[in-house]
């Protein structure tokens, strides 16, 4: 069995070519995964937002500031530092796959607290300049 631990976010094709947003962590046992609910294309800039909320016990997804899809429990009890850490492809398999086939830049922020729904809105707002939006 593959057991190293990862982090994915990014996107997966469903129902023919639509993609959406996806999130999932892996602790080697349990493997929460939570799905967007609006299909993504590309040419279009998406601020994207996975949250992990250690107090709450639960992991979201955020897209342009607004909450994606309901929170859903993570049963996941830890992710070591040395875990994959994926953006933009799936990394549930030993080879990486499902890459989503959007470009242009990307300015990656790691924050090591789960911010909230307004928290996450002001930081796309902050950002969204640098792509032109």
């Amino acid at each position: 069995s593959y057991n190293n631990y990862w982090f994915f976010c990014g996107a997966e094709s469903e129902a023919g070519s639509l993609s959406y947003l996806r999130g999932a962590l892996y602790d080697g046992t349990n493997n929460p995964i939570i799905s967007g609910s609006t299909p993504l294309s590309t040419g279009i800039f998406y601020h994207i937002a996975f949250v992990r909320d250690v107090v709450a016990d639960t992991l979201n997804l955020f897209l342009n500031g607004a909450s994606n899809a309901a929170p859903i429990s993570d049963t996941t009890t830890s992710v070591p530092g040395y875990s994959a850490f994926a953006i933009g492809c799936n990394y549930r398999t030993v080879t990486p796959i499902a890459f989503f086939a959007g470009q242009g830049g990307t300015l990656l922020s790691i924050i090591s607290l789960a911010l909230s729904v307004t928290e996450i809105a002001n930081h796309r707002n902050q950002t969204k300049h640098l792509f032109g939006v």
